[in-house]
């Protein structure tokens, strides 16, 4: 009985072992074979999961002409090396090179995926290499006098915005995605928060200080967003809590292109040519010339690594000693 029962104990176990190999085969034949949309739409639900949304928007926004230019190749380990200099090519007659970079960029992330998940055995964007563009300029910190310039001649309705960037050092993401729930007006803090939606830079939320003019502003901007939804009714704050604290003109929350181009609108009327993230570097800048000390000026900034803090304190270093040699009497 026990010969009989070892017997057929070995053959469902070899049963069951074929059916496993046989089951793989055909997963393996099956990957091989993927077709470029059914992976693309794989790619899309891992990054919808993985990444924040305004990054899945960006992925979406470049692999969405890659896909137009390779969809008449049926499967996914079809697309070669040529297809995607071919890309690179034909979008370079209507984008920057810098955008053509960061398309690349997406592609080879994309190929990188399938080789982990096993569709393709190699990356076919590796060999394809970068445009060689200039590096950008460096963030460039405003003067006392033109700090006061700008502020005195930016639109009303868009000076809390440049306020707040100089005074708190946000990034543009950070700005456009504060809420009122994260402003604290009873201890004048601000709260870097990351949320389903957002995240921060290095994914470490942070606490920046409000100074008393931003304070007074931020205030003054939250009674009128109350009085705007009181309509007769009893004022009650938690309504907007929820809302973001800077909106468009139409109303409507910001997209960071958005607020880019209308920036870019903005200071083509005033006549200069400063980044919003200048005004990033500007609060930095002036922090470590006012003396704090490096630790807290990484605090506030969210820098995740000291040694960007110090590149910024080197050249602020380098600014002071050019002063300082233009000072002498001969």
């Amino acid at each position: 009985m026990k010969k009989i029962w070892r017997k057929i104990r070995k053959q469902f176990f070899n049963f069951f072992r074929r059916l496993k190999n046989f089951i793989q085969r055909l997963w393996a034949r099956w990957r091989k074979k993927i077709s470029t949309e059914v992976f693309y739409n794989i790619y899309l639900r891992y990054c919808q999961t993985n990444v924040s949304y305004a990054h899945l928007q960006s992925i979406r926004k470049h692999l969405n002409t890659f896909w137009k230019i390779v969809k008449h190749r049926p499967t996914l380990s079809e697309i070669s090396i040529t297809d995607i200099e071919k890309f690179k090519t034909k979008l370079l007659e209507t984008a920057t090179p810098k955008s053509v970079n960061k398309s690349l960029k997406y592609v080879k992330a994309m190929f990188n995926r399938a080789v982990d998940w096993g569709y393709i055995t190699s990356n076919p964007a590796r060999l394809v290499k970068p445009i060689k563009v200039a590096k950008s300029e460096a963030a460039y910190c405003l003067t006392i006098k033109e700090i006061n310039k700008l502020l005195n001649a930016v639109p009303s309705w868009f000076y809390p915005i440049i306020y707040t960037f100089l005074t708190t050092g946000m990034r543009r993401g950070e700005l456009i995605n504060l809420r009122w729930r994260d402003v604290d007006m009873e201890k004048h803090i601000i709260y870097v928060n990351n949320r389903e939606e957002f995240h921060t830079k290095n994914y470490k939320s942070r606490i920046v200080g409000m100074k008393q003019k931003l304070y007074d502003l931020l205030r003054d901007m939250k009674f009128k967003r109350l009085d705007e939804k009181c309509d007769g009714r009893n004022k009650i704050e938690k309504d907007i809590e929820e809302e973001c604290v800077f909106l468009t003109r139409q109303g409507r929350p910001y997209l960071s292109s958005v607020l880019q181009k209308t920036w870019m609108k903005v200071r083509k009327e005033l006549g200069v040519k400063y980044r919003l993230h200048d005004f990033r570097h500007t609060f930095c800048s002036y922090l470590i010339l006012q003396g704090v000390d490096i630790k807290t000026v990484q605090t506030l900034m969210g820098h995740s690594d000291s040694r960007t803090t110090m590149e910024i304190y080197a050249h602020v270093q380098t600014a002071c000693l050019r002063e300082a040699a233009e000072k002498l009497p001969y």
